[in-house]
């Protein structure tokens, strides 16, 4: 078999993560990756900022891996964007955007690409579990709602595997959106459809927005049911005020992230104007369940 015909069956995949201060998870996700079964594998790591010696301990114990240092002020959107700026000039065929906190078999990445390739010009998703239940579905791929903050709802959440099995979806389940842990993602889409927005959504819902944007290009979302990974949600953030609940880049109900939402994901003037108005009142809910807590 010639180079060319086998890079045409294993095209190459870049992974990118983005990291920080989590340098036992990174690199026990670095050796995850290692035994990845997919031969044209190469990974880039972001570390942003980090102050626990992440960057050295992986360029010591893994050369191979692409390491790139920011500043700390990039968080997850722009973090993630130095890393596929770099995988597609490495000439990327699909880059793979995964957490460091993601626990997936050997096989996960071949299958990924497997099913990309019977699914042209789709954005592949993988399901997501609980890594402490791991029978614990998370979401199969999200949907786009605006009747309660935040907009991005998963698909099954909170069911059990066994449940959502007995629904009898197909292998592939499309859907609006998907999460940026384990996506894979074609170049031709970053190429087309542009880089997360790191901006409006520096560290929640820059995957679920590249995604709607991504299919006003024609492109489409599939989840593989197949492919699971399992991911540690007790690590992650949050607010602890009102304040930063509406304010904080930390906060997955962030004003200006629903907003631009709004602008641009709701229809008509109309829809837009009515949504608007009804944006305010949405957070008291999540403000007294807030209070609640304390």
């Amino acid at each position: 078999m010639s180079t060319n015909s086998y890079q045409i069956m294993t095209p190459l995949v870049v992974s990118v993560t983005p990291v920080f201060n989590r340098c036992e998870t990174t690199l026990l996700f670095l050796s995850r990756m290692k035994v990845q079964n997919y031969l044209n594998l190469k990974s880039i790591i972001v570390d942003d900022g980090s102050t626990d010696n992440t960057a050295e301990e992986v360029k010591t114990r893994f050369p191979e891996v692409t390491m790139l240092q920011t500043s700390g002020s990039e968080w997850w959107a722009g973090a993630t964007n130095q890393g596929v700026r770099a995988a597609l000039e490495m000439g990327a065929a699909y880059i793979l955007t995964i957490n460091d906190d993601a626990e997936f078999p050997p096989g996960h990445i071949n299958r990924l690409v497997k099913s990309a390739q019977a699914n042209p010009g789709c954005i592949i998703g993988n399901q997501v579990n609980f890594s402490n239940e791991k029978t614990r579905v998370w979401g199969v791929g999200g949907f786009l709602s605006f009747r309660r903050l935040p907009f991005f709802h998963n698909h099954y959440g909170g069911m059990s595997e066994e449940k959502v099995d007995a629904l009898g979806l197909p292998e592939f389940f499309e859907a609006d959106l998907t999460c940026g842990n384990g996506a894979l993602i074609p170049a031709e889409v970053f190429l087309t459809a542009g880089l997360y927005d790191n901006d409006s959504f520096p560290q929640y819902h820059a995957d679920a927005e590249l995604c709607l944007r991504s299919k006003k290009y024609g492109f489409r979302v599939l989840i593989d049911r197949y492919a699971i990974i399992y991911n540690d949600f007790l690590k992650t953030g949050g607010y602890s005020s009102i304040r930063e609940m509406i304010f904080s880049n930390r906060s997955p109900l962030k004003f200006k992230a629903h907003f631009k939402i709004i602008r641009y994901y709701n229809g008509s003037f109309i829809k837009r104007l009515m949504i608007y108005l009804l944006l305010p009142f949405m957070y008291i809910e999540p403000a007294i369940k807030l209070l609640q807590k304390r």
